[in-house]
C-alpha cells in the first residue's frame, strides 16, 4: 500500500514537471487541426512545435501508464511509425469527425491514436 501510494506521488510530480499545464495549454480541435497544418505543411517542421508536442506527450504519458501497470493499453504505435504520420493520421480524425472539432486535442489525439493503431493488428 505504501509503495503504490509512492508510485501514484511520484507520477503526480513527475507529469506535474513534465506538462506545466495551464488551462490555455489546451487546445480544441479546430486550434490543434491549424497547429498540425502549419507543421505537416512547413519546410521546419520541428519536435517543438505545438501540434508535435501534444500527440507526442499523450503518446508518452499512455506508454508511461501501461509500462507501470496502472492501465491496459489503448493504442499500440509500431516502432517504425514516425510523428508525421501520427500528425497526419490525427489531421484525417479530425476531418473525419466534424462534430469532435470542440474537444480538446487531448481527447481528439486519443480517440484518433485508438482508432488508427488498435492494439489487436
Amino acid at each position: 500500500m505504501v509503495n503504490s501510494n509512492i508510485r501514484l506521488l511520484a507520477i503526480i510530480m513527475f507529469l506535474y514537471a513534465l506538462l506545466s499545464v495551464r488551462a490555455e495549454s489546451f487546445y480544441t480541435g479546430n486550434e490543434l487541426l491549424e497547429r498540425c497544418e502549419d507543421c505537416i505543411y512547413s519546410a521546419n517542421i520541428s519536435s517543438v512545435s505545438a501540434c508535435a508536442y501534444c500527440i507526442s506527450h499523450i503518446s508518452s504519458i499512455h506508454d508511461a501508464f501501461v509500462d507501470w501497470g496502472f492501465m491496459r493499453p489503448k493504442w499500440c504505435i509500431a516502432e517504425d511509425i514516425v510523428l508525421s504520420e501520427l500528425t497526419k493520421t490525427t489531421m484525417d480524425y479530425i476531418h473525419k469527425n466534424p462534430r469532435s472539432k470542440h474537444q480538446y486535442s487531448t481527447n481528439l489525439i486519443a480517440n484518433s491514436l485508438i482508432e488508427n493503431y488498435p492494439c489487436n493488428q
